[in-house]
């Protein structure tokens, strides 16, 4: 009888025993993984660039212009601001280098005749028509009226006399236009030709100085900035000295 009683009495507590360690398995079965600051679900250190605070479940990255080069970060404040020529996106190990406009990716200045617009990574030539005296710019100015520029141009060149140019932003030399017959232009970078003055004309283009206008002959006249002169239109006795009656035309 007593050998009875001792086996119910070892059975009921391995049968105890037995559900508390199941209840207990299905405990920690349910309950959530808890990782230290700056791990994430798996428990493993957060990636450079990246953190995780206490208590959170997954690496958070660090926002663009900051910069975190180490693993198993905690918090925020271990984001490093990057310096004020450098940059980053967001969840960056480590800085790049950004110029200013005006810069070329060495941050060295761009030189004169050329420019670096912000964003870009190289200089460029100014385009003709425009030009650029300083160094270190982020655009071109455009060349004035009587001027012209070629291809990273640092200053713009003056139309020669015989010529003119009216518009701004001319490219190249063959912008600069030929005065055209009855004209004449003797100084440089200028806008508009002269016109030889009436009794006087000139039959050719580019001229530069007023000596191209030449008196017209006797019996014959001209307008301010003719080509030729025009003959006197009605009879004159060639033997005497007279001019058109009009009063124009030459002896």
């Amino acid at each position: 009888m007593k050998n009875l009683i001792a086996v119910a009495l070892l059975f009921a507590y391995s049968a105890a025993s037995a559900k508390g360690l199941s209840t207990r398995l299905i405990a920690e079965a349910n309950s959530s993984q808890s990782c230290p600051a700056g791990g994430d679900t798996s428990c493993t250190n957060c990636p450079a660039g990246t953190y995780a605070a206490a208590g959170t479940t997954n690496c958070t990255l660090c926002p663009a212009g900051t910069y975190q080069p180490f693993t198993g970060v905690a918090d925020s404040t271990s984001c490093l601001r990057c310096s004020s020529t450098w940059s980053s996106n967001a969840g960056a190990a480590s800085c790049s280098q950004s110029c200013p406009a005006g810069g070329e990716p060495s941050c060295t200045s761009c030189g004169i005749g050329t420019y670096a617009a912000a964003g870009t990574t190289n200089c460029t030539e100014c385009p003709p028509g425009t030009y650029q005296p300083s160094t270190g710019t982020a655009s071109c100015l455009v060349c004035p009226v009587g001027y012209y520029s070629t291809l990273g141009s640092a200053s713009c060149s003056s139309c020669q006399t015989g010529t003119y140019q009216p518009y701004t932003g001319a490219p190249y030399a063959s912008s600069c236009l030929a005065c055209p017959a009855g004209y004449y232009q003797d100084t440089r970078a200028q806008t508009a030709c002269t016109a030889c003055p009436e009794e006087t004309y000139n039959p050719f283009t580019g001229s530069s100085t007023a000596d191209a206008c030449f008196a017209c002959p006797g019996y014959y006249y001209s307008y301010p900035g003719s080509a030729d002169c025009i003959s006197c239109d009605y009879n004159i006795d060639p033997s005497q000295d007279e001019q058109c009656s009009n009063g124009n035309g030459n002896q």
